[in-house]
């Protein structure tokens, strides 16, 4: 049961055929597991990451994650183990993860335990454009001790930096199509369908599409509609209702399967959160053709700092602690902060907000997607403080542009969006 734990990137990859299980509908979005560290750096603001998780099984298994991090708050291993009676929780996988200067995931070792040295099984390298943006990941499996390509899965975007389409091959003397899910927005940040087509060898067939429809107040999103490909005709597949909380949470899942005629309740999901908007707890239950009864299912899990899994469990804890608390104006000046830009989308100027926690000289520079240096907004000696500069893009086309802050050792680029 173990292998149901690992990395959702890891499932999607060793079972392409996760349609049959009704999973590659549930990922939203369907992409490789994100390990990013969040920026919760805000006066009167607490800074937590994820200390352990531990789900439990309705036939009484157990099993749980504990994190290790770097003093840049990167996930930097990751123990899975079980619960064995008598002795206690047996740690025999483990995940590294080895990051850039920028802080950018660049490779993970997934270990396993071999007596009492870890032995390579498989590993994952990550590939990144000139705006930081993911482009290609690359899975490999140890064998023989040598690496072997598996599977490689290319990334593309559009403008504003939405994920539009991904190809996944899969190695046989050569890389081959395997599958692609495309994506369509109709705003920068709102997707609204994904279309999934597999490769036959000689063309991209149709297997699945899904539509996402969201609430008009509130812009969350409500449900979402998948169907299978058969015979040339859309077929309804699943249906997941959605409940929100103020937040934006999902606080309740409830899929329903197509059987033909109607939709009958396949399978629901409860959700709790803390303050911070991350996932306390969760569990499920099945239907049996008269009621809701607990029982094992796939619990997506999703937090704000990036962290991604489907566990096939009944319940999921999730335990964190604190790094550190932003609680009076000194504190706040304790760290380099580039703020995001405000107004983002904009047009034709935005205000763009740093933080200088130590006398610096200081840099604030703005690239076009190409990495030219459009203007040089700061470039002088700087006191610490809080110091704002407006950027004006009038006669520049719309566009993803970025900006750049330096200050001695410090470095930090973010992205904004001109929209004419």
């Amino acid at each position: 049961m173990k292998l149901l734990f690992i990395l959702s990137a890891f499932i999607l990859l060793l079972n392409h055929t996760i349609i049959a299980q009704k999973d590659w509908f549930c990922k939203n979005p369907l992409s490789i597991n994100n390990i990013t560290k969040t920026s919760l750096r805000y006066k009167n603001t607490t800074i937590q990451r994820m200390d352990s998780l531990i789900s439990n099984s309705i036939t009484g298994a157990k099993l749980k994650m504990i994190f290790e991090y770097d003093n840049n708050d990167n996930i930097v291993e990751q123990f899975i183990g079980e619960w064995i009676s008598g002795y206690g929780w047996f740690y025999d996988l483990k995940d590294e993860f080895y990051y850039d200067e920028d802080n950018k995931l660049v490779m993970q070792l997934d270990l396993e335990l071999n007596g009492t040295s870890w032995d390579s099984a498989a590993q994952f390298n990550y590939f990144y454009d000139t705006q930081s943006q993911l482009t290609q990941f690359i899975f490999q499996k140890y064998i023989g001790n040598t690496w072997e390509n598996f599977r490689r899965v290319s990334f593309e975007y559009d403008l504003y930096g939405n994920e539009i389409q991904s190809l996944t091959e899969e190695w046989q003397n050569d890389w081959q199509n395997l599958q692609t899910n495309t994506n369509y927005f109709s705003n920068i940040s709102r997707r609204d369908s994904l279309l999934y087509q597999v490769w036959n060898s000689t063309n991209w067939e149709n297997y699945g599409k899904t539509t996402f429809i969201y609430n008009q107040q509130t812009g969350f999103l409500e449900y979402f509609i998948a169907k299978i490909w058969n015979n040339g005709t859309w077929e309804n597949y699943i249906n997941r209702t959605i409940t929100n909380d103020p937040n934006g949470n999902q606080i309740l899942q409830v899929d329903q399967d197509w059987n033909g005629n109607n939709w009958y309740n396949s399978i629901r999901r409860f959700y709790f959160y803390d303050d911070l908007n991350y996932i306390l707890t969760a569990y499920c239950e099945l239907w049996n053709g008269n009621q809701w009864y607990l029982d094992d299912g796939s619990i997506p899990i999703s937090n704000p700092d990036g962290f991604s899994r489907v566990i096939d469990m009944n319940n999921v804890s999730i335990y964190y602690r604190t790094t550190g608390i932003l609680d009076d104006e000194n504190s706040a000046l304790d760290n380099f902060i580039l703020y995001q830009n405000f107004p983002n989308p904009f047009n034709p100027t935005t205000t763009i907000k740093i933080q200088i926690s130590e006398a610096n000289f200081v840099t604030l520079k703005v690239y076009d997607a190409l990495g030219n240096n459009i203007t040089t907004l700061i470039n002088e000696e700087k006191a610490m403080g809080e110091y704002e500069a407006e950027f004006d893009a009038t006669g520049l086309p719309s566009g993803i542009y970025f900006y750049q802050l330096k200050a001695g050792q410090y470095s930090e680029t973010k992205k904004m969006i001109l929209l004419k």
